[in-house]
């Protein structure tokens, strides 16, 4: 694995000691997980805020709708989920 050097506030690496210690992982666990955590709420905050400009707009809100009841009949389609490998 490679790794870079990244400048950080004083009291961001402090804070990043501190959790690294007390979470017993190292600095860069501790920041990828960060980032990745970081990440994963842009995207919900993305989709919440397309989906109420969605939700805002009548006509787009009411074929959404429609297409949603046409999937939804695909779940009494009578297959079985296949197995997991």
């Amino acid at each position: 694995m490679s790794t870079a050097t990244i400048r950080v506030q004083t009291k961001t690496r402090d804070r990043l000691q501190q959790l690294s210690i007390a979470r017993k992982q190292s600095i860069s666990t501790i920041v990828a997980e960060a980032v990745s955590q970081y990440d994963d709420a842009i995207f919900w905050a993305d989709y919440r805020e397309q989906l109420d400009a969605l939700r805002a707009d009548p006509v787009a809100w009411a074929e959404m709708q429609e297409e949603v009841t046409v999937f939804d009949g695909t779940l009494l389609d009578g297959l079985h989920d296949e197995p997991a490998t």
